[in-house]
């Protein structure tokens, strides 16, 4: 049969008319000038126009102005269209001016008489599932509790800037923020004036913010702040203006007067064109503990090969002195208890290096990290902890099911002499390899995933096991590359987890994962009776932090 304008001119026809006007899905026919030859009553019913209206209009007219260039290209190059429709989703035009989201179909019509083919246009309204995307989205990208950005969320800032940073000139800088002593009040006031006082700081650091300038709560009591645009001078200023304004902005009442609540800060510049998030972060945390060691409510600056620039810097001074604190005779252990949820036992720790200082304190690596792994010396590091471990460990032949966890730098991931040098010292010392567990954090396993994969996979070949630490939401694509055995559940989540629906649903999609890959799952930083009783009913099955046990002194055979 011909084909007569604004029909859809087949043999048919007349089983097309049928399909056309009864089909549930939005069509539409769309002629060489793109207009609407033919519209059927489910498209209008999707615009909220009847489908007669429709017909003579551009489809342009229907099609959200930022989205047009596309469609209208490929209705131009129609003779490139596929035979079959290629989906794309685009914001249509509603009669009552919002949006509704839509899966577009476009498909050629056979050409008649020579003239340029008409098109099919199908529409499928998508716009229930883009809000609930949207509702998850803001829900991981934001913090349940103060508002601000999560973790993820300023991740996806930070990383966004650096792409920016690498076609530029390096510019703007990264802070780390924590409340100070927020544990103490904590216990002496309880967790809800501390929940009070974390939701005021992060009203305090939102007012001293420009709407420009990223701030998020990356932990429970911790934030991080991107000032995109900041340089030198500009950004010490702001960092001594956040600790001043939080010390005069926040306050709790004890014993009958205000206490104030200050914070300390550390600052890491983005110098470089090459740097990625996980070196802006670690930089920003090492500046931080510095300040923290210093007794807080101060801001510290981290410079990389030089000693850190601090409001009132106090520990190392030089470079004789630092280079002092990485001689092994001042390393030593700490173990944290692991309490196993199914049998309520302890059977394993976490071993956790400190540096002592000249004055006796115990220094925690991580403001000192960064420069052993520039200077060459976090291999020896790791091969000192790791050594120390094996021995401990072999020491204990009386509790032949004790297990203990060791951290490995990411830095060290390929080094084939740490991998050499674990197998024999495990070798000589007759223990069991699967007494060790090596972790490492998810940060390193992303930014190292070719050596994280060489590692575990000896590792597993050896038998020891294997744990992703510090995993989070962010991890899962590396979960296919790894042979985990241990998936550590990362303490900003399970920290506020009974407040924060975010943190509950991501909590419960990692177990989800684990147990459907038949992995074992171990929560951080558990504070509380409450979130240890959730934790153990919701199915994970380890837990550790300062409520299950703090560090203590590892003691060569005997606990």
């Amino acid at each position: 049969m011909p084909r007569a304008t604004g029909t859809l001119g087949y043999v048919s026809e007349s089983h097309w008319r049928v399909v056309f006007e009864g089909s549930p899905i939005g069509m539409a026919e769309i002629d060489a000038e793109g207009c609407l030859t033919l519209v059927n009553p489910a498209m209008g019913r999707a615009l909220g126009h009847e489908p007669d209206s429709m017909v003579g209009r551009l489809i342009a007219d229907f099609i959200h102005r930022d989205n047009r260039a596309d469609v209208l290209d490929a209705l131009s190059n129609r003779g490139a269209l596929p035979a079959t429709a290629q989906p794309r989703e685009r914001p249509m035009m509603h009669a009552d001016g919002t949006l509704r989201w839509a899966e577009l179909h476009l498909a050629p019509l056979p050409a008649h008489d020579g003239e340029r083919g008409h098109v099919l246009l199908s529409c499928v309204d998508v716009t229930t599932r883009h809000e609930r995307e949207w509702e998850v989205q803001q829900l991981v990208d934001h913090d349940a509790t103060t508002g601000l950005l999560s973790r993820i969320g300023f991740g996806a800032e930070l990383r966004a800037h650096l792409d920016r940073v690498q076609a530029g000139d390096p510019m703007g800088c990264v802070l780390a923020i924590d409340i100070d002593h927020l544990r103490q009040i904590n216990e002496s006031q309880g967790d809800d004036v501390g929940d009070q006082v974390i939701a005021s700081v992060a009203v305090a650091l939102d007012q001293r913010l420009r709407e420009t300038d990223p701030v998020a709560r990356i932990g429970g009591d911790r934030f991080a702040v991107l000032l995109p645009h900041a340089r030198g001078a500009q950004t010490k200023v702001v960092a001594g203006d956040i600790v001043q304004h939080v010390r005069n902005q926040v306050a709790i009442q004890t014993d009958g007067r205000l206490r104030q609540v200050t914070v300390s800060v550390g600052v890491a510049m983005i110098k470089s064109k090459h740097l990625t998030m996980a070196e802006m972060l670690a930089s920003a945390e090492a500046a931080l503990e510095e300040s923290k060691n210093a007794g807080g409510n101060r801001w510290t600056l981290f410079q990389p090969e030089a000693i850190p620039e601090s409001a009132e810097p106090r520990g190392p001074r030089d470079t004789a002195s630092t280079a002092r604190l990485f001689d092994g005779d001042r390393f030593t252990l700490l173990s944290q208890p692991i309490l196993d949820l199914r049998t309520s036992l302890i059977d394993r720790h976490e071993l956790l290096l400190r540096i002592r200082q000249d004055d006796g304190t115990l220094l925690a690596p991580a403001a000192l990290l960064d420069i052993a792994g520039r200077s060459g010396r976090i291999g020896r590091i790791d091969r000192w902890v790791t050594d120390r471990a094996i021995e401990v460990l072999g020491s204990f032949g009386h509790q032949p099911e004790l297990l203990f966890e060791v951290n490995i730098s990411g830095r060290s991931l390929g080094d084939p002499h740490l991998m050499a040098f674990i197998e024999t010292r495990i070798r000589n010392a007759e223990i069991d390899p699967q007494r060790l567990i090596f972790e490492i954090s998810q940060k390193s396993a992303v930014a190292n995933i070719d050596f994280a994969r060489e590692f575990s996979h000896h590792l597993t070949r050896i038998g020891c096991h294997f744990a992703i630490d510090n995993f989070g939401a962010g991890g899962l694509s590396i979960l296919k590359h790894l042979p985990f055995d241990y998936l550590k559940i990362d303490g900003e989540f399970v920290a506020d987890c009974l407040n924060s629906r975010t943190d509950r649903l991501i909590i419960e999609a990692i177990v989800h994962v684990a147990k459907g890959l038949d992995k074992r799952t171990v929560a951080e930083g558990v504070q509380s009776g409450p979130t240890l009783d959730y934790l153990r009913e919701l199915g994970v099955d380890y837990a550790q932090g300062f409520y299950v046990g703090e560090p203590s002194a590892l003691d060569n055979g005997r606990r």
